[in-house]
């Protein structure tokens, strides 16, 4: 089966996708941003009952994401993103500055780095489009 790298994969939609992909069969790496989430998902997975490979992978950071090219990966699903919540005038600059460097960007980042390593690439956004991996 491939190998499946998802990253913001600690909550919600990537969460989902990692222990469904799992239960379907594909060898899973589910992404999280910091060490702290990688033992609550590994908890989570086992009380499900699927197996995950999760790595701590910051998409901002350089080292990480030349990191994950040697994980022989072959689907890529990029998801990480970051929100704060609350009004627009009342959210600092740097915080937003953060907010635009993992969401819009990721995808970029992560992408270019896959394109060197021949990765198949699916965006959250495209695969809620798609039928075949809406299914899933």
């Amino acid at each position: 089966m491939k190998t499946v790298l998802i990253t913001g994969a600690g909550s919600g939609f990537g969460l989902e996708v990692a222990m469904r992909l799992s239960e379907k069969g594909f060898d899973v790496i589910a992404a999280v941003e910091i060490y702290a989430q990688v033992q609550t998902l590994k908890r989570q997975a086992a009380a499900r009952g699927v197996s995950l490979r999760v790595e701590k992978l910051d998409v901002t950071n350089e080292g990480d994401r030349r990191k994950a090219l040697a994980w022989g990966v072959e689907i890529l699903v990029n998801n990480a993103g970051v929100l704060e919540g609350g009004s627009v005038v009342d959210i600092p600059a740097a915080n937003m500055r953060r907010e635009f460097g993992v969401t819009p960007r990721n995808g970029k980042n992560c992408t270019l780095r896959a394109d060197q390593g021949a990765w198949s690439k699916v965006s959250t956004w495209e695969s809620r489009q798609d039928p075949a991996i809406r299914a899933v």
